[in-house]
């Protein structure tokens, strides 16, 4: 049985296409990370009722895998490193009640400049120091509590692009680009073989944006995630030439995609509209 694992990159649209997948996989044939189902209480699981796991997810770590059936394959959905960071940084600043912001000292949150300097300096914003990369090459993960479950190969942080698009080449069905959100969500259907039809509204949106970026802190950016920008060069170049050979096959879809997505957006502020009548 092909099992499939869901790769969710924080600040790249995870909350938008885990409402999607929420739709698609069966909820008893589901097994998602987060604070009350922990990859320990996972490894508990009788090997049989691993198995039979169609869809594993959440914030992970790369290497799942091994723990799982023999057919399995991850998927995801990437950032651009630029707009990522930014993002991450805007999503922290509001976050004061959630506990990221408490984590991190104010001389490296002032200002977007600090922040980008800083970001080596706090467990917390290490996920903005080639992030993606630290995730799918399996370096790092966010909670530390993995590492005591997968081992973390030995990874310079120079190489930590490379051996993420090895992973990729070797271990995943598909990876996207938000920039190109409905094309990969469309292709991402068709190479998991998903059945139901696709909608979505978009989740988890930062509403207040630090647009003012100069150059200075835009390069400061790009040179603190090198790793990330090869990996991003290497999946949107792969996605691109997905997009063009399918390119019938997604118009037609995109289509169908738009049409379904208006008509939940309609139905749901029609019944939200009787609820407060």
């Amino acid at each position: 049985m092909e099992q499939h694992i869901y790769f969710h990159i924080p600040k790249a649209g995870g909350s938008t296409l885990n409402s999607i997948i929420t739709r698609e996989y069966s909820k008893h044939n589901v097994y998602k990370i987060h604070s009350d189902f922990t990859f320990d209480d996972f490894l508990k699981l009788k090997k049989t009722h691993r198995e039979n796991i169609k869809l594993f997810g959440g914030i992970i770590k790369f290497g799942v895998h091994k723990f799982l059936g023999l057919e399995t394959k991850y998927f995801c959905i990437i950032r651009d490193p630029v707009s990522r960071i930014v993002s991450l940084y805007n999503y922290i600043q509001l976050d004061k009640a959630e506990g990221l912001y408490k984590k991190i000292p104010y001389e490296h949150r002032k200002d977007i400049k600090s922040f980008v300097e800083n970001l080596d300096k706090n467990h917390t914003t290490l996920q903005g120091h080639n992030g993606q990369s630290r995730l799918l090459s399996g370096k790092e993960i966010l909670d530390e509590s993995w590492d005591k479950n997968l081992e973390s190969p030995k990874i310079a942080d120079n190489a930590m692009g490379d051996v993420a698009i090895e992973n990729i080449i070797n271990h995943f069905a598909f990876i996207g680009t938000l920039e190109y959100f409905e094309e990969s969500l469309v292709l991402m259907k068709k190479y998991l073989n998903w059945k139901k039809p696709l909608f979505y509204i978009r989740r988890n949106v930062t509403q207040k944006r630090e647009n003012n970026i100069s150059e200075e802190v835009l390069n400061l950016i790009k040179e603190k995630n090198s790793e990330d920008m090869k990996l991003y060069q290497y999946v949107n170049d792969k996605l691109h030439q997905q997009i063009n050979y399918h390119w019938d096959y997604i118009r037609n879809e995109k289509r169908k995609l738009k049409f379904n997505s208006d008509l939940y957006k309609f139905y749901r502020k029609y019944i939200r509209n009787i609820i407060k009548s």
